[in-house]
């Protein structure tokens, strides 16, 4: 029960660490020299990895999603702006631009 514990503390404090914007191996360094062994401070850095990792893909597919939404509206205003007879060039252009730039910052989330 007790390692248990000092696992959680050792998460806690990886955790605040990674808001303050430091890296991986900072962290890791720096458990070690507050005392957790080799192996429990790289079992907590690898733990820390995995949920910021899923958390930064979680994000870039919700950006993703709405990107590819714009696209969708884009699709739809051009389609109507073109049987309307009116310009179609802004929306287009327009829509087209912002959602392939939206779907590139998504994509950079998941995988940078």
């Amino acid at each position: 029960m007790q390692n248990e514990d000092v696992y959680n503390a050792l998460y806690d404090r990886a955790r605040d660490m990674l808001e303050q914007q430091l890296s991986f191996e900072l962290i890791y360094e720096k458990l070690q020299k507050e005392g957790a062994d080799p192996l429990t401070a790289s079992e907590v850095v690898s733990q820390l990895k995995m949920v910021h990792y899923a958390r930064k893909r979680k994000r870039g597919s919700q950006i993703i999603l709405f990107g590819s939404l714009f696209l969708l509206i884009g699709f739809i205003c051009t389609c109507a702006f073109f049987h309307s007879g009116m310009p179609i060039h802004w929306v287009l252009y327009g829509f087209t631009t912002l959602g392939l730039i939206i779907i590139f910052i998504g994509l950079y989330d998941i995988f940078g």
